[in-house]
């Protein structure tokens, strides 16, 4: 493997894979560093009983080396994907951009606007070959989902989606990797261009130090592929895209611990949002709902006003949905008396229970508020949170710090009570999350913010084009860099913003 490269992208999510392709495509030499592996079609995980290819655990558990990164903080949960191509591999294929009204609320730099990204936003639209759900489909969860909306009065929104309908199976997989080549994810699209024009992809290359050094940066990592050896690269320009919680960890270890990127703002680890995720089911309607079939994501449903939000419906693989069905709906006193105690061991508790098989069929008993598979839809809510969380690092690793519940509690009452409408016209019933009930902790697939867009250092971590204050040619490109909650599914915004930044990384190489 050569030394020395153009450009060194960490991170093969959204953003990175943007990079990657802008970079290439100058006929740059461009190398991509992923921790994780490079699923093809057929490899994804699909037994949680086997925790090494399941969950990602490095380096705690040097053998778990998984799809799905799934950490449990003093306040908050975060899942994210581990693999080339990053969150795109799991997310839920839907892309929708902030009207608006919404984007005015975040406190960008005073260059940027939604009508200044609106070009790149047609870009990333255009390399996905993003389409609407095709109407034929004929899905019942959609057709409950929205008359339950218009009867609520929530507005219909029509998101595009990242999927080969042609290849699609309709099987409601695409949150757990899709195994049948149907999913427009990075590594099919953009990443696939970037190696096309001469881009190199390296998995299992884990980053711990970026140090600067004449005329650019080394960068360190483990090889995971050869029992963490050590090596060691060189780069004119270096694009941090680790997502939001890889990116903060590498800077504040950098800054903090081994002292090669002091000069990184003190802002580095605020601002952080869950893009005010909060997530539900609705259990036991009246109409069977069949939520396993057609992709993931049945309905998004828009509402309106003070504390406004959107709510996906999301169903999944059937086998999966049956075990969330015979979970049922656990609220009461006994989990708040047990709650904080169990949350501080989630970390061991839920793999435990993962290798035990509790994860793969449902439980013997009947659970309260349990029922039928086909009459149960998972609901996961986007709002505008105040991100207020503050990501620091400890001997054990990065957490965040964030007394979520009461500094958003206007936004969680309406998200509750207008999810619990939904419910009631579908006579069904609602319920949060079985970790909001016990513990008062919400658990967020959208992590954002912590290394914020600004005008100047002393209000942000990154310039308007996602350079890094304080040390020239290292830039962030991926959702950390977003100064606040979007409300709605993040993922679009992050590429625009990366295809917006990339010309200001292709000229200073």
């Amino acid at each position: 493997m050569q030394k020395q490269y153009d450009a060194v992208i960490i991170g093969s999510g959204f953003g990175g894979s943007v990079s990657a392709l802008r970079l290439a495509e100058t006929g740059k030499s461009v190398l991509v560093l992923e921790r994780g592996k490079n699923y093809l079609s057929g490899e994804f995980p699909r037994d949680p009983k086997i925790l090494a290819n399941t969950l990602w655990r490095y380096p705690d558990i040097s053998c778990d080396q998984g799809l799905f990164d799934l950490r449990f903080f003093s306040d908050m949960g975060v899942l994210t994907a581990s693999g080339v191509g990053g969150g795109s591999l799991i997310y839920s294929n839907i892309n929708i951009k902030p009207d608006k009204d919404l984007f005015s609320r975040i406190k960008w730099p005073s260059s940027l606007s939604l009508a200044a990204l609106e070009p790149f936003y047609q870009r990333v639209e255009s390399e996905l070959s993003l389409q609407v759900m095709p109407e034929g489909l004929d899905l019942k969860a959609s057709k409950v989902m929205h008359r339950a909306g218009n009867e609520v009065g929530a507005s219909i929104i029509t998101p595009e989606f990242s999927v080969d309908w042609d290849n699609c199976k309709k099987c409601g997989e695409c949150g757990q990797g899709c195994n049948y080549d149907a999913k427009q994810s990075m590594d099919k699209t953009y990443l696939k261009k970037a190696q096309e024009k001469g881009a190199i992809i390296r998995s299992g290359a884990w980053v711990y130090v970026i140090e600067p050094t004449f005329s650019g940066y080394y960068i360190h990592f483990r090889d995971l592929t050869k029992n963490g050896q050590k090596v060691q690269v060189k780069a004119r320009v270096v694009v941090l895209a680790a997502g939001a919680l890889g990116t903060n960890e590498l800077l504040l270890r950098n800054r903090d611990i081994y002292d090669t990127l002091p000069a990184v703002s003190a802002t580095l680890g605020k601002g952080f949002s869950a893009n005010g995720d909060f997530i539900g089911s609705i259990q036991n309607c009246s109409s069977s709902m069949e939520a396993w079939r057609g992709a993931n994501v049945a309905a998004v449903l828009g509402f309106s006003g003070k504390n406004a939000f959107t709510v996906a419906a999301q169903g999944g693989k059937q086998s999966s949905m049956e075990v969330v069905a015979a979970m049922g709906q656990m609220t009461g006193k006994i989990l708040q008396f047990f709650g904080p105690v169990v949350w501080r061991n989630l970390s061991s508790i839920l793999p435990w229970m993962m290798a035990k098989g509790a994860l793969s069929q449902p439980v013997p008993i009947t659970l309260p508020g349990a029922g039928p598979a086909d009459r149960c839809i998972s609901l996961f809510a986007s709002g505008q949170d105040n991100a207020n969380g503050i990501i620091t690092l400890k001997s054990s690793g990065i957490d965040i710090a964030w007394d979520f519940a009461r500094e958003n509690l206007k936004l969680i009452e309406n998200m509750v009570l207008k999810m619990t409408e939904l419910a009631t016209v579908m006579q069904g019933t609602f319920s949060p999350l079985a970790s909001w009930n016990m513990a008062k902790r919400p658990i967020t697939v959208n992590p954002l913010g912590g290394c914020a867009m600004s005008d100047n250092p002393d209000s942000g971590v990154v310039s308007p084009y996602g350079e890094v204050y304080g040390h020239a040619k290292l830039f962030i490109s991926d959702g950390s860099i977003i100064p606040g909650a979007l409300g709605v599914h993040p993922a679009m915004t992050i590429s625009a913003l990366a295809e917006h930044n990339a010309e200001e990384i292709i000229n200073s190489i």
